[in-house]
């Protein structure tokens, strides 16, 4: 099963092999890496899980279906989290991997991600919330 990023609530920068996510709809961020950080790329591709499972297994010679079911449950808290969500199809050029995504995969380990709520208050009073359909900031009506 494919899945996208939930954006534009959830934005994410790839920093010196970690992937830091941000859901600025909860104020919560993120830090993935590792594994995590390569199968958040292989996601934010669209890449189905089953396609990954191969990938890793290929690579590490870790049963497919092992993979499979920790693929599973790694998504499973990252769309309880609200930060990815299901497709119904698969993306043209899902399985096109750039770089050297692989890489961090040897030796595999299980995917996880910490979740901090520190800054959940600055960011939920960022002005970029109240962004109207017209745009921040918004001319007052006099002046259109």
């Amino acid at each position: 099963m494919p899945f996208r990023i939930n954006t534009p609530d959830v934005s994410h920068e790839l920093v010196d092999g970690e992937v830091i996510v941000v859901h600025s709809a909860t104020g919560a961020y993120y830090s993935l890496s590792s594994s995590a950080a390569v199968i958040w790329g292989w996601l934010d591709r669209g890449m189905p899980l089953e396609d990954m499972a191969n990938k890793i297994a290929e690579l590490n010679g870790e049963p497919r279906e092992s993979c499979l079911a920790v693929l599973r449950g790694f998504s499973t808290e990252l769309e309880a989290e609200g930060l990815i969500t299901p497709l119904t199809s698969v993306p043209d050029g899902h399985a096109v991997l750039a770089g050297n995504d692989g890489a961090g995969l040897i030796p595999f380990e299980p995917p996880r991600f910490e979740k901090y709520s520190d800054m959940e208050e600055l960011l939920l009073v960022d002005p970029i919330h109240e962004v109207s359909s017209h745009g921040w900031p918004e001319k007052p009506a006099a002046l259109n």
